[in-house]
């Protein structure tokens, strides 16, 4: 049993959804069950920028008001296993004090790479679209709960303390690049953005494995073990020799 050291009242939840179909919901109706005195609100929109900070600021307003102190949200394709995931997470980021803690979540292919990884610290400033990912078998071989200066990490499942001043001015924004002389176009993800404007900020960013789940696609995706067919892109290398905690 889970000691409740908050206040559930003081949480919010963001449900983003393409076209209102989700494959969490029975995940949801177990937060509603752990949390009913949270607020929770669900967009649909295909634009996932516009679709998060429209959620994003409908809670924010209440914590300008004084009302909710954290903002989580659950993507309609990850799916929480235990039933007291939020919880779990919740309690992980009190004992963390982190500004975003962020579940790893695998990306939906063979290779098991995760969407969490690190930023080395001379292109940090200048290459932000070129981060270094986790493979599901490097996660494994961190804590189960773990941060770096650089890290950047997934929107999927996440909490932020919406009480800090970059928080309050955070808008989820993704960039888009075109190399005119290759053609070579790439673009910077609005979670990585975020994780970006939160270290920059002075804020730390974490990221567990303690909630278990699924990246829903054609298949499950599990983040409940090490597997893939990819051993490293480097990120547990730049972890451990560029200022891992």
């Amino acid at each position: 049993m889970i000691s409740k050291v908050y206040d559930s009242k003081r949480i919010g939840l963001i449900l983003p959804t393409y076209d209102g179909q989700s494959y969490n919901r029975i995940a949801v109706v177990n937060f509603a069950l752990q949390f009913p005195e949270s607020k929770s609100v669900e967009i649909a929109s295909s634009a996932l920028g516009h679709c998060f900070n429209t959620g994003y600021q409908t809670l924010l307003k209440l914590v300008d008001k004084g009302e909710l102190d954290y903002i989580m949200m659950l993507h309609a394709d990850i799916v929480p296993v235990q039933a007291s995931w939020g919880e779990i997470l919740i309690q992980e980021m009190l004992t963390t004090k982190a500004s975003v803690l962020s579940v790893v979540s695998p990306i939906k292919s063979h290779a098991g790479l995760s969407s969490t990884g690190v930023m080395k610290k001379d292109e940090a400033d200048s290459n932000m679209w070129n981060p270094i990912r986790f493979t599901m078998k490097e996660v494994y071989k961190l804590p189960e709960t773990f941060t770096h200066p650089r890290l950047i990490v997934n929107t999927g499942c996440m909490i932020i303390d919406a009480r800090q001043q970059w928080a309050k001015d955070l808008v989820f924004d993704l960039r888009c690049f075109v190399h005119k002389e290759t053609g070579q176009s790439w673009y910077v993800p609005e979670d990585w953005m975020m994780s970006k404007v939160c270290w920059q900020a002075g804020g730390t960013v974490w990221a567990t494995r303690k909630v278990l789940l699924e990246h829903r696609g054609v298949m499950g995706f599990p983040n409940t073990q090490p597997w893939g067919t990819m051993e490293t892109e480097g990120a547990l290398e730049v972890y451990n020799n560029e200022g891992a905690n």
